[in-house]
């Protein structure tokens, strides 16, 4: 082999190798499809070289394989269907690639994956229905464009996940409501797609659940009010869709809530009369049953989040007797 290269021969025969890390060394060509017999093999790292070539299917043997990080090393081709037979892999990173193809269903078989990144490639097609078996999952960012399709109901399934990336991927549909059984869910980001219908008022048993970003959809219907009982939630962002009605007083019980972007939806109602330097946070104090209630939101926010000591004293010149003149004026979001 020459120097620089990676040597299919001089590695394939080392059968109880366990770990293996050669990233950042400026390694040029192919994977070697031989290394598909290195049974023992737990840890594999080749990330910031400079390869090229595909993944081969050959490395569906590699049994023992726990972490495979591959990001960053300009491989195409699409991904191995064998691969599926990798039951105990825990991470796997393809990111930074030019891969492209669909999602292989059979990956649904990696029972034990943790972490998946498939992001920045040219990866297309629909979400696997039967990657809902992947029980273990926790963080799992699957690719963006020029992908397309449904949420599948069955992801719901997930009961690991933590973490769901899926924006900008063209997707269509609706919000499964089924996805209520993500019980162990902090982060969802769903932003600019095509996403439509209503937002699932099941959702609101995700008890562990801080962030939502949602903007950009097609998204309709009205907020719903049990969604007061996502008691994590820090950060909520609604903006340009299409939703509608009146925000919901129940929404005032959000005690951990830290930024909340409702602008350019046709929302209406007496809420809060709400500055965009204020930030979308006074809407769920307008949202407050009463005056005192609301007054006491106002030191929860911290500063309203990323307001600025201007929008801070717009507040204050609004204040009269401790109770929020704002509270009576229409909603402008």
């Amino acid at each position: 082999c020459s120097h620089g290269t990676l040597c299919p021969i001089s590695i394939g025969t080392l059968s109880k190798l366990q770990r293996l890390n050669l990233c950042s060394n400026s390694l040029t060509g192919t994977l070697p499809a031989s290394w598909g017999s290195l049974t023992s093999l737990e840890t594999l790292c080749l990330r910031f070289n400079s390869l090229s070539g595909t993944l081969p299917e050959s490395w569906g043997g590699m049994l023992s394989l726990k972490e495979l990080s591959l990001d960053s090393t300009r491989l195409n081709g699409t991904l191995p269907t064998s691969w599926g037979k990798l039951q105990g892999i825990q991470t796997l990173d393809l990111e930074f690639n030019s891969l492209s193809g669909t999602l292989p269903a059979s990956w649904g078989n990696m029972s034990s994956l943790q972490t998946l990144f498939l992001n920045s490639n040219n990866l297309s097609g629909n979400l696997p229905a039967s990657w809902g078996d992947m029980h273990a999952i926790q963080t799992l960012y699957p690719q963006q464009e020029p992908s397309h399709g449904n949420l599948p109901e069955s992801w719901g399934n997930m009961s690991s996940l933590e973490t769901l990336y899926l924006y900008v991927n063209n997707l269509t549909g609706t919000l499964p409501s089924s996805w209520k059984d993500l019980n162990n869910i902090q982060t969802f980001v769903l932003e600019y797609n095509t996403l439509s219908g209503t937002l699932p008022p099941s959702w609101g048993s995700m008890s562990n659940l801080q962030a939502v970003y949602l903007t950009s959809n097609n998204l309709n219907g009205t907020l719903p009010a049990s969604w007061w009982s996502m008691s994590s939630l820090q950060f909520l962002d609604l903006s340009s869709n299409s939703v509608s009605g009146t925000l919901p007083a129940a929404w005032g019980s959000m005690l951990n809530l830290q930024e909340l972007y409702l602008n350019n939806n046709p929302l209406t109602g007496s809420a809060a009369r709400v500055a965009s330097r204020i930030g979308a946070a006074l809407a769920a104090i307008a949202a407050a049953p009463s005056a005192a209630f609301a007054v006491g939101r106002l030191s929860t926010f911290s500063g309203f989040g990323a307001c600025d000591d201007v929008a801070m004293q717009t507040v204050a010149s609004e204040m009269t007797d401790d109770v929020p003149i704002f509270l009576e004026a229409p909603l402008q979001l």
